[in-house]
């Protein structure tokens, strides 16, 4: 009949399924918490540990301190006072003698780690001091607040003051020999600069947000940085003034960013500045582990309550050490198979 189909016709067979889709792929490294200690702060603004990574030193909210840590054995070693307010960035020599330390109290302070005195008070900002990096040999301290400034340390000098940012510098970091300077400022651009002049060197652009951290890689020809509302880490070629790559993954933004003693791998932290100032305690706060070549997320673990704000590898490479909003310092083993 019409219109009809036959009984007997045959049944077209079912079409094919999608292919399913593929894994995620498997991460090549593995950060395992080896230890967690309680600094005794409300929470960690900043962080320095020796090469080894037996000792680090935290300073942040909750009293005006920098601590000293055993990172071996879990326990607090020392403190060291004189800060009027709450410690806002902390550097250690690798030797672990010196600690170089700042605050919204407008000084940086250093200190000699087996006496526990102060050793200089280099006072002269206008403005709370947000960061702060020593020389290997601490002799010179680097300082971030309204424009940074570099320091001889046995006379309390200013060798060098400069203004060469439109607004706030909040991260400074040595070149190995010293002779220049990477900044990175609240008027979202990096900055390399010449220690002995003060010249620019270079002004790299591309941040949405007040850059937070700023690296060297070994060998000094590229550097990293990271902001608080931007999740991209750029990698740069500082020779050159190219952008290389960006590294996207973390959610919000970056508070923290370290490099490995080859220069294969960045570690990074997440976390975000709110409007007015604070830490967002709900922001992306995992830690998180990066190959520099090829730009490909190596590792991730859940890091801090509330955010990142201190990050640094052991000389070996073989141990990362964290810091962040909970007022835990975290020791990792980072494994790879």
């Amino acid at each position: 009949m019409t219109g009809c189909v036959s009984e007997t016709a045959k049944e077209e067979p079912p079409s094919a399924q999608p292919p399913p889709p593929p894994e995620p792929p498997k991460p090549a490294a593995t950060l395992r918490l080896a230890r967690e200690i309680a600094s005794g702060l409300t929470d960690v603004l900043g962080l320095g540990i020796d090469a080894s990574a037996n000792r680090a030193a935290a300073g942040g909210h909750g009293n005006n301190d920098v601590v000293l840590l055993d990172l071996d054995a879990g326990r607090e070693i020392k403190r060291f006072k004189g800060h009027a307010s709450a410690v806002t960035g902390v550097a250690m020599t690798p030797d672990g003698n010196r600690i170089a330390s700042c605050s919204r109290d407008k000084t940086v302070r250093v200190w000699d780690v087996e006496s526990g005195k102060e050793v200089a008070a280099l006072k002269g900002h206008g403005w709370p001091v947000l960061g702060v990096a020593i020389r290997d040999d601490g002799r010179q301290v680097l300082s971030a607040s309204d424009g940074y400034r570099l320091w001889d340390v046995s006379t309390a000098k200013v060798i060098l003051d400069h203004r060469g940012h439109a607004k706030t510098v909040w991260d400074v970091n040595f070149s190995k020999d010293g002779s220049r300077h990477l900044t990175g400022s609240w008027d979202e651009t990096m900055g390399q600069w010449d220690a002995a002049s003060g010249k620019q060197l270079g002004r790299f652009r591309g941040h949405k947000d007040r850059v937070k951290a700023v690296r060297y890689l070994p060998g000094e020809e590229r550097a990293v940085s990271a902001c608080t509302g931007d999740p991209g880490i750029r990698v740069w070629d500082i020779k050159r003034g190219a952008l290389l790559a960006t590294l996207p993954g973390h959610a919000e933004g970056v508070m923290a960013l370290a490099v490995s003693p080859d220069g294969k791998s960045v570690a990074s932290g997440g976390g975000k500045l709110r409007a007015d100032g604070g830490y967002d305690s709900v922001a992306d706060s995992t830690v998180r582990l990066w190959d520099v070549a090829s730009g490909a997320l190596l590792a991730e673990t859940p890091g801090h309550r509330g955010f990142v704000t201190g990050l640094a590898f052991s000389a070996d490479g073989k141990k990362l050490v964290s810091a962040g909003g909970d007022g835990l310092v975290k020791v990792w083993s980072i494994e790879v198979p």
